[in-house]
């Protein structure tokens, strides 16, 4: 940037260089002393005359330099930063990212590795512990989860089994009632029906059934030994009724017959009865039953007009 220079001493200028501008921009004055005989001489003046505009131009180029050095320096130690910031901590997350999403039941057993240069263990290998860890506990959980699905889906075929039989069996149960159901129903409309004609026969034949337990005594008859005897159906029949309307004349003969039958004799006799202060004649045939002791249970027999 130096554009005129010249040496002059006081006597005068002794010689010069470039062009010397018409307006002075920059210039510097330097003395020049020799020093002889332990004595310092003047030799003259150095006179120096610079562009300022090249100044100008020659400090921005270096600032600008500087400036462009120090952001490739900043770029350059970002790209570095980045570079390991990426390699040991985006990465590494990176992984473990694809790891944990592609986790299932059968990639279980896949350990995390992560790509190392040392031996030398740090975070990282206590992330991939941690997670050995978290994986063994869910591979764990996931089998007893497992197994007890296993469990409850057996218990369930079972249940289903066991309802399916018992269902079945219901069904077949169902049907033998609906049938015994049904029979019963035909039976009773059967013994009714049968009742109804017994009690229609009995009535055109005027005669009538009796039974007694021998054992308490009670006497049962038909409607028709209540019309024959002339005894009302609200009366509670006893052997002291039936004895009331036998003639006196063949009371005791009937007894007699029926202390008979009682000792396995056929009771079939005929006797007088009174009704209304008339006299009829009866017939009466019954059977005893007998226990295996030859003991009187129950007798069951017919009176006919």
């Amino acid at each position: 940037g130096i554009q005129y220079a010249d040496i002059h001493s006081k006597d005068g200028q002794i010689c010069s260089a470039g062009n010397e501008p018409s307006s002075i921009e920059l210039t510097r004055k330097f003395s020049i002393f020799h020093f002889y005989n332990n004595k310092t001489h003047t030799l003259g003046v150095l006179h120096i005359v610079g562009d300022l505009n090249y100044v100008k131009h020659k400090v921005l180029r270096a600032i600008l330099v500087t400036a462009l050095s120090q952001t490739a320096i900043i770029l350059i130690v970002g790209i570095v930063i980045l570079f390991l910031i990426y390699r040991i901590v985006i990465r590494p997350l990176l992984k473990i990212t694809t790891y944990t999403s592609a986790l299932s039941l059968d990639s279980l057993g896949t350990p995390l590795v992560f790509d190392k240069r040392t031996e030398q263990k740090n975070e990282l290998d206590d992330l991939a512990a941690a997670i050995k860890y978290m994986q063994e506990n869910l591979y764990q959980a996931f089998m007893r989860q497992k197994k007890v699905e296993d469990k409850l889906k057996q218990h369930r075929e079972n249940l289903e089994k066991i309802v399916e039989q018992r269902t079945g069996a219901l069904n077949v149960m169902n049907e033998k009632l609906r049938l015994e159901i049904e029979e019963r129903k035909t039976a009773e409309i059967a013994l009714k029906r049968s009742e109804t004609n017994l009690k229609r026969a009995q009535k055109v034949g005027q005669m009538g059934s009796w039974h007694i337990d021998l054992t308490t005594k009670d006497l049962e008859w038909s409607e028709e030994v209540y019309r024959l005897l002339n005894v009302s159906k609200k009366e509670k029949v006893t052997l002291d009724n039936f004895l009331s309307v036998i003639h006196p004349d063949d009371l005791n003969f009937v007894s007699d017959s029926w202390e008979a039958a009682l000792n396995h004799v056929p009771y079939d006799i005929e006797h007088r009865i009174i009704v209304k202060g008339s006299e009829k004649w009866v017939r009466e045939i019954a059977e005893v039953e007998f226990d295996q002791n030859g003991i009187p249970l129950s007798g069951i027999g017919i009176v006919q007009d």
